[in-house]
């Protein structure tokens, strides 16, 4: 589209937008003598003037103007290609998607994990307590057999087991349970890293070694 169409009827210099509704309407507007307005309308054609049929957006309006007699005589109509307007605007829209994909795939991945959470309290934390009564109920009955060794190995199981319940508390406060998803600093975490670990590394020689970063 350049210079070589001025002059030309449009639909001669733009017959590719004859299936697209954009000369029916200067017909509507020439009839009706109502301006019409369009905004980021679609139109496919040759806008650059380099050959290439491309895609893009226009805000524009069909203005009738009229001789001395109030009668129509032709129609003045501005366009404004808003093309990287339109596709700024739906690339955003694209992201916020995205994004809103990814909030409700992490909403539910935290209530899958409130789920587990509860389980891990009701599920895991009635047998240990049941392993501890039961532990201290044999001491009480048998106590009159049972040798000194025997009782500090009673002693040693019920201590672990209260570990091992302090460790489900610490998982279900890093899981959100007691509404303290989110206020986890660095330096907390860090602690928390160090208390639990007594409860489940091996006797042998091991070292659990913490990022600086984590002291934050």
């Amino acid at each position: 589209m350049g210079e070589d169409c001025i002059g030309q009827p449009v639909r001669e210099a733009l017959p590719v937008l004859n299936q697209q509704g954009f000369y029916e309407l200067p017909d509507r507007v020439y009839e009706s003598g109502e301006a019409y307005g369009g905004r980021e309308e679609r139109a496919v054609f040759d806008h650059n003037g380099d050959g290439k049929i491309e895609e893009s957006f226009w805000n524009y309006v069909y203005q009738p103007l009229f001789d001395a007699n109030h009668q129509v005589y032709g129609i003045m109509v501005h366009a404004v290609n808003v093309t990287d307007q339109v596709r700024s605007r739906q690339e955003v829209e694209r992201k916020a998607e995205e994004l809103l994909q990814l909030t409700r795939a992490l909403e539910a991945s935290n209530r899958e994990l409130d789920q587990f959470a509860y389980i891990a309290s009701h599920d895991l934390k009635a047998p240990l307590r049941a392993i501890a009564n039961l532990s201290t109920w044999l001491e009480e009955d048998l106590e009159d057999i049972l040798t000194s060794d025997a009782c500090q190995q009673m002693k040693l199981l019920r201590g672990r087991v209260h570990r091992m319940e302090g460790l489900i508390d610490g998982i279900l406060q890093y899981c959100g349970q007691d509404d303290l998803r989110g206020n986890w600093s660095g330096s907390a975490f860090s602690s928390f890293c160090r208390k639990r670990s007594s409860y489940c590394l091996p006797r042998r020689k091991c070292k659990l070694l913490f990022s600086p970063k984590c002291q934050r």
